[in-house]
């Protein structure tokens, strides 16, 4: 069975907003078990995102991590918490990785993201 997902179009694509944060914090979300309540530093401000990561990641593996966000999606509550973006990750099999250890100026990626953003806001172009 396959577990591709629908085709969308550039334009689509387009409206991603994705923008390289740093996590300053990280805790475990009251109620939840796969839950952590992180909190990202995008430069202009700062936003609270609740991931699914919890058995991928320990929380003192996340601070200080740079992370790919996007920033446009409507916010989702959890109980009394709402979450402000996604941080994206990657599933292979079992393996959950995180887009992280970005490092400024050097980092490239497969693909053209024309809206990207680094954590010091400077405007970054890929290949």
């Amino acid at each position: 069975m396959s577990n591709k997902k629908e085709m969308i179009s550039f334009g689509d694509f387009e409206k991603v907003d994705l923008q390289v944060g740093k996590i300053i914090n990280v805790e475990r979300l009251k109620g939840y078990n796969k839950i952590l309540k992180i909190t990202v530093d995008l430069g202009e401000e700062r936003r609270e995102i609740m991931s699914g990561i919890a058995k991928h990641y320990s929380q003192e593996e996340l601070v200080d991590k740079s992370v790919i966000v996007c920033t446009n999606l409507e916010p989702k509550k959890f109980g009394e918490n709402t979450s402000n973006g996604m941080i994206l990750a990657a599933e292979k099999g079992k393996k959950t990785n995180s887009i992280n250890g970005f490092r400024r100026g050097r980092t490239r990626l497969p693909h053209t993201v024309s809206k990207y953003k680094w954590h010091d806001q400077a405007r970054s172009r890929f290949i």
